[in-house]
């Protein structure tokens, strides 16, 4: 870009950082070093001439990933850039506040409001309940997911309403779910 005089402020890197295999690999959120041999020194040479960037991952995890222990565990977990102390997700390689690397997972309260919400009246597969409501949480700690409320008629969820994690067992497999409440 330097030399064709093409302005950039900004670049969005697509990586391909979870390795030659995808199972037990992708969702790691380790930066695959035969693509990127010294990611952290690009980030900072794009730093020094006033680049921001943005590094865009796959924001799930594998049941193969070594990530998949804490919901297994029935924890909730987030990262929080340790340089600015922000809690953020879905997991990246930087901090999307600060373009920082250093970041870490912290477990969560579980607690928070609902954002939005969406009732789905058409279900994916027969193992979903008809209507189920998809919502958008805001946890305490300052950070979003989505999740699945359980426990509660779509009729009676309200925006700002209290919620509270509760892992279940669906499709074989622990997930984050929320029910109102904050007990």
């Amino acid at each position: 870009f330097e030399d064709y005089k093409i302005p950039v402020d900004a670049v969005i890197l697509d990586l391909y950082w979870f390795g030659k295999t995808i199972k037990g690999t992708m969702g790691n959120l380790e930066v695959y070093k035969d693509s990127f041999p010294d990611f952290e020194g690009m980030i900072s040479r794009l730093k020094e001439k006033g680049i921001k960037t943005i590094a865009i991952t796959e924001p799930f995890i594998l049941t193969s990933s070594k990530k998949w222990d804490e919901a297994k565990n029935k924890k909730l977990v987030r990262p929080v850039c340790v340089t600015c102390n922000t809690s953020f997700f879905s997991p990246q390689i930087l901090c999307p506040w600060c373009q920082s690397g250093n970041w870490e997972f912290k477990e969560s309260t579980g607690k928070g409001s609902i954002y939005s919400y969406t009732i789905v009246h058409r279900p994916p597969d027969d193992d979903y309940p008809n209507p189920y409501v998809i919502i958008d949480v805001e946890l305490d700690e300052g950070w979003r997911m989505y999740s699945r409320l359980i426990d509660c008629s779509p009729s009676e969820v309200k925006i700002g309403q209290a919620v509270r994690v509760s892992f279940q067992i669906f499709k074989e497999k622990m997930l984050p779910f929320f029910k109102v409440g904050e007990e």
